[in-house]
């Protein structure tokens, strides 16, 4: 998995386990767990397209709710989750999921945050 993925699953599970409340808060937590970059902990896309998931319900122990401001990056994590229904095996190429999703942009870790929570059954 990658830092963005491993910190989506460790999220879930300090929301789920660790009695937090805010999805916010545990992707946080989970972040700082997984790395020392300023940089990486700050970055927005996998952060909004984990908390765009959550503010649906989708992401399993984690209800509806509103945790998040970004409309693209929930879009595009939202538009994945529905690609990977209508088609497991996209589940296999982060790279032809994203550009199913979102065509020649850029990729900034919202595949991963979805494939990660996808792969680990985590996707209500």
């Amino acid at each position: 998995m990658t830092i963005f993925g491993d910190s989506a699953v460790e999220a879930v599970r300090l929301f789920t386990e660790g009695g937090l409340k805010d999805p916010d808060e545990a992707w946080y937590l989970a972040i700082k767990s997984m790395t020392t970059s300023a940089a990486t902990r700050e970055k927005g896309c996998p952060k909004s397209a984990f908390l765009g998931l959550c503010e649906m319900g989708l992401v399993r122990g984690i209800p509806k709710g509103t945790y998040t401001t970004s409309y693209d990056n929930k879009r595009y994590a939202l538009s994945a989750i529905e690609k990977l229904r209508n088609n497991p095996s996209l589940s296999l190429n982060r790279e032809k999921l994203w550009a199913s999703v979102a065509g020649d942009k850029a990729h900034n870790g919202q595949m991963d945050v979805v494939l990660s929570l996808w792969k680990n059954n985590l996707i209500a």
